[in-house]
């Protein structure tokens, strides 16, 4: 630093800085006047709205499609055959059945419950 700018107390730097930045200062306080006159006019809106662009005779509409994938692998469906209740997988059958999976297989082994196969 300037020898000059340590002697300088603290309001003549800031003088100083505004000074040399007063353009700066200028724009920013018509800006901000000018954004809360327009938003008080009613001009500004909040919010945004899905867009309809035209450019010639061809029409664009902005869409988003949510395609939703199954996770993992559903696994072998089973049938009670007696209530006949469904379940997607031999761990949803054992849930609702209030058994183990070792039951539930075992009981596809015995004839108890039917195997649906692979569920895709």
């Amino acid at each position: 630093m300037d020898t000059q700018e340590n002697t300088q107390s603290r309001y003549e730097r800031c003088k100083n800085h505004l000074k040399e930045n007063r353009r700066v200062y200028i724009t920013g306080a018509v800006c901000l006047l000018a954004g809360v006159a327009l938003a008080k006019r009613g001009d500004v809106k909040n919010g945004i709205q899905g867009a309809v662009i035209q450019i010639g005779n061809a029409e664009y509409n902005n869409k988003i499609i949510t395609e939703l994938a199954p996770r993992g692998n559903a696994g072998k469906g089973v049938l009670d055959p007696a209530t006949g209740e469904m379940a997607a997988s031999i761990r949803r059958m054992a849930e609702v059945k209030n058994i183990s999976r070792a039951a539930v297989k075992k009981a596809i082994a015995d004839g108890t419950y039917e195997s649906l196969g692979e569920i895709k």
